[in-house]
């Protein structure tokens, strides 16, 4: 079938049966060993091939973990050496299977267990995010890292170059929001402080080259929020289908209810030229600021509901209760 002959097939479907037979040999043994309470390098080695084979197995990491403190506390290896070879180990098992959680987690415990390798840890994640930017397992490892390491101004600007490469991003726009929220509460640190001003003092002259000029007077925090709006409406303008943007926007409007005017202004430009795909998000966003903030202070139209009714089933019977309340 398709130039491939039948003895190909065969040949590898015996290799991997033969593989599997040798995988479940591993794992019974293993599982001997540590109901036996075995601390011998015989288990160790075995954990190291199993995972090899198949690492989203958390029972084999966990007696690992057992073994390489046994290891620690009793090998003639220095513990620098051990810890390095073990860091090494995760990161091929990252490689392989970038998605598991319990490789991720494996590798913040090691970290517990006080090397100093922050560094590496994040060119690891740039790494690892450059091949997949929306990995949240690699951008959760990434925050760990960076609430330990890095500035919030240092993190704005990470989250910030990836948001610009792809709107779509919905991590980047998550760990941004957790970056906003320390902003507007930087009054406990120097460092925080002065990352805000910094940031605002960067935000003003974005908005300055704005075309038409884009008001610079006020708090940082004012200039900040006024910046944000600017890149929403630049991300939904963009790709107007985008969930990402739209969903930081709902967080927005969370922190700073006073911008509820403007983005609701926003939404109506967006919808009077929107494709009837690109309806959905901009008239949610209207009735949820008529429905739950008022900020509009004439409901919105009916019409663009009842198309939310047919462009979004599945969510049809939530729609047609906001028509409900809108007619009381």
């Amino acid at each position: 079938m398709h130039g491939i002959k039948k003895s190909t097939h065969v040949s590898q479907k015996n290799a991997l049966d033969a593989k599997a037979v040798k995988y479940r040999a591993i794992c019974a043994r293993i599982l001997e060993l540590k109901a036996s309470h075995s601390l011998e390098r015989e288990a160790f080695t075995l954990t190291e091939k199993a995972l090899t084979i198949n690492p989203d197995f958390i029972t084999i990491w966990s007696y690992r973990k057992t073994l390489l403190l046994h290891f620690l506390e009793e090998s003639e290896t220095s513990r620098s050496t051990l810890l390095e070879q073990e860091f090494d180990f995760t990161e091929s098992a990252i490689q392989r299977s970038p998605k598991v959680y319990i490789v991720w987690t494996y590798r913040r415990w090691l970290l517990s267990l006080g090397p100093d390798r922050w560094e590496k840890e994040l060119e690891l994640c740039r790494r690892f995010l450059r091949l997949d930017c929306r990995n949240f397992h690699c951008w959760n490892h990434w925050r760990e890292i960076a609430d330990r390491r890095l500035t919030l101004k240092q993190r704005w600007d990470f989250v910030t170059g990836h948001i610009e490469s792809a709107f779509r991003n919905y991590s980047a726009w998550h760990h941004r929001s957790r970056v906003f929220t320390a902003l507007m509460h930087a009054e406990t640190s120097e460092q925080q402080e002065e990352d805000r001003r910094l940031l605002a003092l960067e935000a003003k002259e974005r908005l300055k080259r704005q075309n038409p000029p884009v008001d610079v007077s006020g708090s940082d925090i004012e200039i900040l929020q006024r910046s944000e709006i600017e890149l929403l409406k630049h991300a939904v303008n963009t790709d107007p289908l985008c969930q990402s943007p739209w969903m930081y926007l709902l967080y927005l409007l969370r922190v700073a209810p006073d911008k509820a005017r403007e983005i609701s202004e926003c939404c109506s430009e967006l919808l009077e030229d929107a494709e009837p795909d690109e309806i959905k998000w901009p008239t949610a966003i209207r009735s949820f600021l008529f429905h739950k903030m008022r900020a509009t202070e004439a409901p919105p139209p009916v019409g663009p509901l009842e198309q939310l009714v047919e462009c979004d089933p599945s969510r049809a019977g939530h729609y047609r209760d906001m028509i409900a309340a809108q007619a009381q």
